[in-house]
């Protein structure tokens, strides 16, 4: 399904980025179909703890795209491609952004205190003064190289919740590799 997708992401003549279906087939294949293909290949079976914590880095992601495609609505409307940004105009757009970005904490925090006795996984709160940054720039206009900016708050995200959900002394043995 996943090598299906990817082709029909931009196949002619299905394109489903042109049917503004671009944000959904992200979501699912960098949240819930890259973590059961993760958990296939190292444990031979789908787990539903990797599914639930790979929903807000699969959020994340579109909110990389979203960002792209609020930037570039001209270009697209001009190639004839729909995109989810383009539909919701610059205002929907943003807080479309702030969904995504805010979502993925969201969850973050209700999956702690369904599942968890551990408060380890707030580290990602670490990261909020960053998302602040990025939707601020999305509401001045400032899309140069917001994408990029959003794809690099990801990557801390991911980091603080993998050492999170990860053992304390994993975490410290990483760290002092870091070092040397």
């Amino acid at each position: 399904p996943a090598a299906a997708l990817a082709v029909l992401y931009t196949a002619d003549p299905f394109s489903l980025k042109a049917r503004g279906l671009g944000d959904l087939v992200v979501f699912l294949m960098f949240g819930p179909m890259l973590a059961a293909g993760v958990c296939l290949a190292t444990i031979q079976q789908v787990a539903l703890q990797p599914l639930v914590y790979s929903a807000p880095l699969g959020m994340l992601t579109v909110a990389i795209l979203n960002a792209n495609n609020a930037r570039d609505v001209k270009e697209d409307a001009k190639s004839g491609v729909k995109t989810v940004a383009m539909m919701l105009g610059k205002s929907g757009a943003l807080h479309y952004q702030q969904l995504l970005m805010g979502g993925a904490y969201l969850i973050i925090i209700l999956l702690m205190l369904l599942f968890s006795s551990s408060t380890r996984q707030l580290y990602v709160l670490l990261c909020v003064p960053w998302a602040l940054y990025t939707i601020r720039r999305f509401e001045m206009n400032s899309f140069a190289e917001l994408p990029q900016s959003v794809a690099q708050h990801n990557l801390l995200f991911a980091t603080m919740l993998t050492a999170a959900l990860s053992e304390p002394m994993f975490v410290a043995r990483v760290l002092l590799a870091c070092l040397y």
